[in-house]
């Protein structure tokens, strides 16, 4: 979708649906989704069927304002950010399993979690192949007042492995910087910044589930 320079408005509960097997890229321009949390508004959404996946695509000269949450990755999701996520709530959300997520070159500003990868179901999703996470180059902020930048959660001995986060050459900033369970997270970089004036820059924790923490960072 090439908006020539020009802002796309929709208030829709769900903007664009992204079937599998499509890769749908927005591109030159502003898209504007004004449906709120009373309408669980979710600006581009990519479906799942079985193993299928959807692709979503954000280039750098694009920009998707979302009054709720930005981009859901429903399951089997490959999200591409390359340009500018305003949300006030979730900008990058995985609720579903085995997505994988590249942010690159973008800025992420969001009211909740800027990233979040969701602890799969336990019955649902169980066996299912973890999400991988890759953040490079990039601002990622949440100004909720108890908020986490980039949350990436797990449920233990569900998903069949842990999860993967790869921060390299970002700043990340919030109440929270980085929490992850079940994942194995590596922060590298010179120029990398995690700031978190008010809390955990870096976390490992387990969910409330179980004794100990997995995973490594």
């Amino acid at each position: 979708l090439d908006l020539g320079g020009y802002t796309l408005t929709c208030g829709d509960p769900t903007g664009f649906a992204v079937d599998p097997y499509v890769t749908f890229t927005i591109q030159n321009g502003t898209y504007n989704h004004t449906a709120g949390k009373d309408d669980y508004g979710t600006a581009i959404e990519g479906t799942t069927h079985g193993n299928d996946t959807a692709t979503i695509i954000i280039a750098a000269n694009a920009t998707v304002k979302a009054a709720w949450d930005g981009i859901g990755a429903d399951g089997n999701t490959t999200v591409n950010v390359c340009g500018k996520i305003e949300s006030g709530n979730v900008a990058v959300y995985g609720f579903g399993p085995t997505n994988t997520i590249k942010i690159e070159g973008a800025e992420i500003v969001a009211g909740g979690e800027a990233v979040l990868q969701a602890a799969y179901h336990e019955t649902a999703s169980k066996d299912r192949a973890p999400s991988n996470i890759t953040i490079k180059d990039s601002n990622i902020n949440t100004t909720a007042t108890n908020g986490i930048a980039i949350l990436i959660s797990s449920n233990e001995g569900v998903a069949s492995g842990n999860h993967t986060l790869n921060v390299t050459s970002s700043e990340i900033t919030g109440a929270h910087g980085i929490v992850v369970m079940g994942t194995n997270a590596t922060i590298s970089g010179d120029d990398t910044l995690v700031e978190a004036p008010d809390g955990y820059a870096l976390a490992i924790t387990n969910n409330g589930n179980g004794d100990n923490s997995v995973g490594t960072m």
